[in-house]
């Protein structure tokens, strides 16, 4: 590229490197082009961007068949339309992340609905951006990714959904970026860098946010587990049907499935503050709890989703000390990986004699991969 070069967060490539079996970084820009290619090939399948673009059709022809008369069950329709993604052979709704589900769906949704209705009006009928930081001050729950989602709907070419991993990716491209604090500018520049990396590398408007969240939406969390709590619900699901209802008070959002891996924090200040920044398809690092200088991270497993549920973490792990995990993350898969800490100090500017110290997140300073070598599986 002239001028800006697209690089790569060190998260991507550390652990691209190690999940992957090992690779050999000589040439950054050859290995950015090839990783670009890679996840195109694994996950922007035409089957995918075309039920993307579907969808999106159609919450368009719902906004446009009762505009100005949209009822709650509509609205709630079409941001379901808008996070509709398909992959691994199915149908999913989580293209946005957390956007558009559970707690801030339902916060969205508790607005007067005339205010709803006046938000899509101006912003994806008439397209106003300057309207837009009004609804962000004045509606529950609407964020960038409601107000830009309507925008990008109105004119595709033009706006695009913004996102966390976005912002990110562009700070990490453009390392002078600052965006501004009000919404039309920091919308107007995010759409300039952003529309000018699409012709660049021919990316579509369906697409580009898989791609930007591959590369720099993935934060990495050290998570500390004993031998028991690990087998309860990270190596084993969790079954809903399987606690005991009558202990299980607060109701658990409609979107959580029936059975799925878990882990939890207490909701401790300092806890509770990590707990808060981790986000969907973030990765966590398990070692083990109690030893003072910890072997291996044995598991990694992805964040599908987060909820606060006193009830289900005393069902699943009990208490101790008369508190219990809470702060629930909901996981993906978990993953084996037997990664030795001391093979992951040698990769890290951590000073030495580090090991992790209960549920905190990786700097991302602190990840080297100069002149990192690993031999390749098989």
């Amino acid at each position: 590229m002239d001028k800006t070069q697209l690089k790569l967060s060190y998260h991507y490539i550390f652990f691209h490197i190690y999940l992957s079996g090992g690779i050999v970084v000589e040439d950054l820009s050859k290995f950015i082009e090839s990783s670009i290619d890679r996840i195109r090939n694994k996950h922007c399948s035409d089957d995918r961007l075309s039920h993307r673009e579907d969808t999106e059709n159609s919450a368009k022809r719902i906004i446009e068949e009762n505009l100005g008369e949209l009822d709650e069950s509509q609205i709630e329709e079409i941001m379901t339309k808008i996070n509709t993604d398909y992959y691994d052979g199915e149908e999913k709704i989580d293209r946005f992340g957390m956007t558009f589900r559970g707690s801030n769906q339902t916060k969205i949704l508790s607005n007067d609905v005339e205010d709803l209705n006046s938000m899509f009006e101006d912003l994806y009928e008439r397209g106003e951006i300057e309207s837009a930081e009004r609804w962000l001050e004045g509606l529950d729950g609407v964020g960038e990714g409601m107000v830009s989602s309507l925008l990008y709907l109105h004119d595709k070419e033009r706006y695009n959904v913004m996102l966390t991993s976005m912002k990110k990716g562009l700070k990490e491209i453009y390392e002078d970026l600052e965006f501004s604090s009000d919404f039309e500018k920091r919308y107007e520049e995010y759409n300039e860098k952003i529309n000018d990396l699409k012709d660049r590398f021919g990316f579509q408007p369906q697409e580009i946010d898989i791609i930007f969240t591959v590369l720099y939406d993935k934060e990495i969390f050290f998570a500390p587990s004993n031998t028991e709590n690990l087998e309860k619900s990270v190596l084993n699901p969790v079954k809903i049907s399987e606690l005991d209802q009558e202990e299980i008070t607060e109701d658990i959002p409609e979107h959580i499935p029936s059975e799925f891996y878990l882990w939890g924090v207490k909701p401790t200040d300092r806890l509770k503050d990590f707990w808060g920044k981790v986000e969907y398809q973030d990765l966590l690092l398990f070692y083990e709890k109690g030893q003072d200088t910890p072997r291996s991270f044995e598991y990694c497993a992805r964040v599908l989703d987060k909820m606060e549920h006193e009830g289900i973490a005393k069902e699943v792990w009990g208490k101790d000390d008369d508190t219990t995990w809470g702060n629930l993350i909901i996981l993906d898969d978990p993953l084996k990986i037997n990664l030795p800490i001391s093979e992951f100090l040698n990769k890290v500017e951590y000073e030495e004699g580090f090991y992790p110290q209960g549920f905190s997140r990786i700097d991302p300073r602190k990840i080297d991969i100069r002149g990192y070598e690993r031999k390749k599986k098989g």
